[in-house]
């Protein structure tokens, strides 16, 4: 399995003009970035590796894995950009930050940060429960 897969699945849960307007290679390596950070998350997930030079995963994942590591990217997208506009809140007055700065993107990404949390908690630990009970059921 080709991590481009993976890829258009995140692609698909996004919207980043900024990703759009990278080169294709910097594209793929902010993109390899949050695949790293995003399987970092996926404890549940094992005995995948990631091949860097051919891009293949060691194993065929299934549809659930897919998602649910797609899911981890998308907070590793998510998280940078919470961090950034919290900073700049964090250096200019409450009057200046409602009127000239991204407050309600701020509560909006929060907001989706805390559903995308949530929805991947959700799926990951379903995910740890099934394997739990198929080796279990042997």
């Amino acid at each position: 399995m080709d991590k481009n897969e993976i890829y258009e699945i995140f692609l698909s849960r996004i919207r980043d003009k900024d990703l759009a307007l990278l080169s294709k290679e910097d594209m793929m390596e902010q993109l390899d970035i949050y695949l790293k950070r995003g399987l970092a998350r996926c404890t549940a997930i094992e005995e995948v590796e990631l091949d860097s030079s051919t891009g293949a995963f060691t194993r065929n994942l299934t549809s659930l894995e897919i998602d649910i590591i797609s899911l981890a990217m998308v907070l590793e997208w998510i998280y940078p950009r919470v961090n950034n506009i919290q900073n700049m809140y964090s250096r200019i007055s409450d009057k200046d930050y409602t009127v000239f700065s991204q407050a309600k993107m701020l509560d909006s990404l929060k907001t989706l940060r805390d559903e995308t949390e949530k929805e991947f908690l959700f799926w990951h630990n379903k995910y740890q429960l099934k394997k739990f009970m198929e080796e279990n059921n042997k």
